[in-house]
């Protein structure tokens, strides 16, 4: 089934949903005071004074951004398929 629509305990389920990704996805949560890459596995402080005070210039490796939207689309994909639904729009982010 397509989550179109739907009834108000359709919505209950695609919120459960997301509060389950949202709890998958705390370990690699963005660190707040960094600022991260988008493609390149990088971050770095975002006060200068730190910038100048880090003997590697304030970065540091990460997830980049779009490999972070990438795991949680697959994992909504995931818990979707469990219940029965699916969203076009993961798949493509899925697959972009």
């Amino acid at each position: 089934m397509i989550a179109s629509g739907g009834t108000g305990r359709d919505f209950a389920k695609l919120s459960n949903i997301d509060a389950r990704v949202q709890q998958e996805m705390l370990p690699i949560a963005e660190d707040p005071g960094f600022a991260y890459g988008d493609i390149f596995p990088v971050k770095r402080y975002q006060d200068p004074k730190m910038q100048e005070d880090d003997i590697l210039g304030g970065y540091r490796l990460a997830i980049p951004t779009m490999g972070r939207d990438v795991i949680k689309a697959l994992l909504k994909l995931k818990y979707q398929s469990d219940k029965g639904y699916y969203d076009p729009t993961n798949v493509v982010e899925a697959l972009l």
